[in-house]
């Protein structure tokens, strides 16, 4: 050898928090990685198959100025609440065209690149009640506010965002 060193994709990965199931954990270097894919553009519109969990990306691999400019393309589009992937204080969305397993109703949130927003919150019936708004995005965070004229107010961090998943803390 040459004094390369040999990259060990385990290493550096934390075990999953207790009570929750065996999921998809993601290296750091695969993180950093997934980062640099999505800084650069690359973009896939079509999701992948749902089977498991969400992998999630960390934003700290990039500069925060840098990710903040390639947040709003990776926003935009119809998310829909994951919450079997939800722990600790993080919220999951997956694209709301993955496949969720049965639920008694699900919210979700669909981002327009105009800065409107529909809320979708679980109505009576396991039905859905749709709220129009308006986002901002202002570095790492989200705000939004529901019609009419700011009725509501909602702030969240975005942890990571990719095909995949939209991980935020509110």
């Amino acid at each position: 050898m040459t004094g390369k060193r040999r990259l060990d994709p385990t290493e550096g990965l934390a075990p999953p928090p207790a009570g929750r199931r065996e999921g998809v954990r993601v290296p750091p270097w695969a993180a950093a990685l997934t980062c640099a894919v999505l800084l650069a553009g690359c973009t896939d519109p079509t999701p992948p198959a749902r089977s498991g969990a969400a992998t999630v990306a960390s934003t700290t691999a990039a500069p925060a100025e840098s990710f903040a400019g390639a947040l709003k393309g990776c926003i935009v589009g119809h998310w829909t609440h994951a919450f079997e992937e939800d722990h600790d204080d993080l919220t999951v969305y997956w694209p709301a065209t993955s496949q969720f397993p049965p639920a008694r109703g699900r919210d979700g949130v669909e981002f327009r690149a105009s800065g409107r927003l529909t809320y979708e919150n679980i109505a009576p019936a396991d039905g859905v009640e749709k709220t129009p708004g308006r986002w901002t995005l202002d570095g790492d965070r989200i705000r939004i506010d529901l019609d009419p004229e700011g009725s509501a107010t909602m702030d969240m961090q975005v942890i990571s965002c990719d095909a995949a998943a939209l991980v935020v803390r509110r």
